[in-house]
């Protein structure tokens, strides 16, 4: 094991990461020396281009470190718990509303990322302290902060199952004003597009909790016309195998909500990401024509996926979906 390995050297470096953290460090007491001393003869504290460059400094200071705990994280798997839990206090105070947007998207960021190695029980014991700071953060004016805070809360789906279900609902009345696209985003490389991704992410979450939510626990049929309506994904598109795979693992089951919503709403999205303008991963795109060949083989629903075609302007396009079908 790495601990046993390393013994004082991996002791070092983790007490210089806590205090790194803990902005205790050398240069940090410096810095924050210096800040001090400028207000006390009269600086504004934060209005001139120096101050700036020594907040951008401390930004990747602690991005840095943040990206350490992170790689540590996935490095020791079971190994990091008793560190990570002397770092969380120290992680946490970076998620409080005055903190600047910069250092709360990190922080949320660096939880999710530590948090998706360490596993289901890593998240239970973190859950309740986590969730008010993500609920917070789905509503952030930054989109940086929202995305990492829809991400966090896919991870906690996914690393416990239906552990949390019993916050499910909850959930998913934070992530809903996420999961309406701006009209912006509602055309790929729409100008108003700030990105996307706190959407995509948000999708995802949703996904995640249908999932492994218990039959009958999530209101599918109001829950999917959302979903459809903001995809294509845009500015994460790693999630969407994750958004894809459940929707084609909710018609492979024949969910009555999906199956209502097959003709009208679900081809037109499978289909989109064959587009010329698509940013699908080829993951994704075999997830869909997995599902668009079960429904080819189906007599209920091939005149609905022939008319669907019909509709590809794209010749193109449409004879290189169909040749995937039929391949």
């Amino acid at each position: 094991k790495l601990a046993k390995k390393t013994g004082p050297l991996l002791n070092k470096l983790m007490e210089t990461v806590h205090n790194l953290l803990q902005e205790k460090s050398p240069a940090q007491k410096l810095a924050k020396k210096m800040e001090l001393q400028h207000l006390a003869v009269g600086g504004t504290g934060g209005g001139d281009a120096d101050d700036e460059e020594e907040e951008d400094h401390d930004n990747v200071v602690i991005d840095s470190v943040t990206d350490l705990v992170g790689e540590l994280a996935k490095v020791m798997k079971a190994e990091f718990v008793p560190y990570f839990r002397v770092f969380h206090k120290a992680l946490l105070k970076f998620t409080k509303p005055s903190r600047p947007h910069s250092d709360r998207a990190m922080a949320i960021g660096c939880y999710a990322e530590v948090l998706a190695e360490l596993g289901g029980a890593a998240v239970m014991e973190y859950a309740e302290v986590l969730l008010p700071v993500v609920r917070v953060g789905c509503t952030d004016t930054m989109e940086s902060v929202r995305r990492n805070s829809a991400f966090c809360l896919g991870v906690f789906v996914e690393s416990t199952g239906p552990a949390l279900s019993g916050y499910f609902l909850q959930m998913l009345t934070w992530l809903h004003p996420l999961c309406v696209r701006p009209a912006g985003q509602q055309v790929v490389g729409g100008g108003a597009d700030v990105g996307g991704a706190d959407v995509d992410n948000a999708l995802s979450a949703v996904a995640k909790m249908i999932r492994v939510a218990p039959a009958g626990l999530i209101p599918l049929d109001q829950v999917l016309p959302v979903l459809l309506e903001a995809l294509p994904l845009r500015g994460d598109t790693s999630e969407g195998p994750s958004v894809y795979g459940c929707l084609v693992g909710l018609l492979e089951a024949n969910d009555p909500a999906t199956v209502q919503l097959l003709p009208s709403r679900l081809l037109p999205v499978f289909l989109q990401v064959f587009s010329k303008d698509s940013t699908a991963m080829d993951e994704t795109k075999a997830i869909v024509v997995r599902a668009l060949k079960g429904i080819a083989a189906s007599s209920a629903y091939q005149n609905a996926l022939m008319a669907n075609l019909a509709n590809i302007a794209d010749v193109e396009v449409r004879q290189m979906i169909e040749m995937a079908i039929h391949s």
